[in-house]
């Protein structure tokens, strides 16, 4: 595969199993004069097989093949040498779905595009795609787009079991979830403990504490800046909190959304 600093267009790899969704997708991306698709296919061995005789530089994935599956896909592309740089979107109508069966993300994919697609969130996705081909290092390292950044500013942070006044670095902050039991906050930091705040914390004194915080459900406040995938009900958060669940509310998801875009 040559460098994304050759001028030659960007190879387009689509594999979906409805060829009605590869027409619009092609027609999509035809008003980008830099793409070319050059490989379609509607199962996973055709598309591999094409692939690997013309190996493309982004492919747009379907989640659900006919004979396997998004995951199984990624899998074997990252084996490949001749395949592993590809940039792979993973594209589907099933977010949930695909999250339930494994996190997003955890095999390899780059980015994710929901069906029926949205040409503004397509255009977000190329925008993400040109970003990570400029920055990609000699060796071939991807960056992901929205990394934590490594604030070591300090925040006071009251907390409820001794009344102590304790800092924490920003950086070190990946969420607030609220106890429904206890009626409290709670802040989950990067060395995988839960602190738990002083009862009369309130999300809006929370959301006081840094800009980097955001409300995204009615019980949970995140740090954007850990912020790696929105779904219609959970987000994905970079690691160490990984594993951790954040939910989405429908009242703060177009605010959510507007800030991630804008980072």
């Amino acid at each position: 595969m040559k460098d994304a600093t050759d001028k030659d267009l960007y190879q387009v790899a689509v594999i979906d199993d409805n060829p009605g969704a590869i027409d619009v997708l092609r027609d999509r991306l035809s008003v980008y004069p830099d793409f070319q698709v050059s490989v379609c296919a509607t199962n996973a061995t055709d598309g591999l097989r094409r692939m690997a005789e013309q190996p493309p530089h982004i492919l747009f994935l379907d989640f659900d093949l006919p004979d396997t599956d998004g995951f199984d896909v990624i899998r074997q592309i990252r084996s490949n040498p001749a395949l592993e740089r590809t940039y792979i979107i993973m594209y589907t109508a099933y977010y949930d779905r695909c999250s339930k069966r494994g996190n997003v993300f955890v095999e390899g994919e780059q980015d994710y595009l929901l069906k029926p697609i949205d040409p503004k969130e397509l255009d977000i996705t190329i925008q993400r795609f040109m970003f990570e081909r400029r920055n990609r290092t000699t060796t071939g390292t991807i960056h992901p787009m929205h990394l934590p950044a490594d604030d070591n500013s300090l925040m006071v942070v009251m907390t409820s079991t001794t009344a102590e006044m304790r800092l924490i670095r920003l950086s070190d902050i990946g969420y607030f979830r609220h106890n429904s039991r206890r009626k409290t906050w709670e802040v989950a930091l990067a060395d995988n403990t839960v602190i738990q705040l002083k009862k009369s914390t309130s999300a809006s004194d929370i959301l006081k504490y840094s800009p980097k915080f955001i409300q995204t459900h009615q019980s949970y406040i995140v740090n954007i800046d850990y912020v790696m995938l929105i779904g219609r009900q959970r987000i994905s958060l970079y690691p160490p909190f990984q594993d951790d669940e954040a939910l989405v509310g429908r009242t703060y998801l177009k605010n959510l959304q507007s800030r991630f875009l804008n980072l």
